[in-house]
């Protein structure tokens, strides 16, 4: 998954985006949110997972 589908995914739950040129950060109303890497690169796995036990949600 590269950066690009995490976005839109994160934005389909309902995350708004919040943040400066190269880092996005997502917030959601119930208080979960998560950082971001803005560009068009591959996200590792490792990252992936770790992203997902912070916002509770599988995203792949």
């Amino acid at each position: 998954m590269n950066t690009r589908e995490l976005i839109r995914k994160l934005r389909e739950l309902g995350f708004e985006e919040s943040g400066t040129k190269k880092h996005a950060k997502f917030r959601h109303t119930d208080g979960r949110w998560t950082v971001v890497s803005k560009g068009s690169h591959e996200i590792d796995l490792d990252l992936l997972k770790k992203i997902e036990q912070q916002l509770g949600e599988k995203l792949r």
